[in-house]
């Protein structure tokens, strides 16, 4: 594999699992609001996912 290569499939690896990581947070926050009765929102899962 070249350097450039791995470099992608390197990329193309974190891309996924922060996409991931993200729809995790969608789903904890529309099970938590649902309970909470209210409604969550893309920005605050935004927030959530920031280091």
């Amino acid at each position: 594999m070249t350097d450039r290569a791995a470099d992608k499939s390197s990329r193309n690896s974190y891309k996924d699992g922060t996409k991931a990581q993200y729809s995790q947070f969608l789903d904890h926050m529309v099970r938590s609001r649902a309970a909470a009765n209210g409604a969550s929102s893309d920005q605050e899962a935004k927030v959530l996912s920031q280091p």
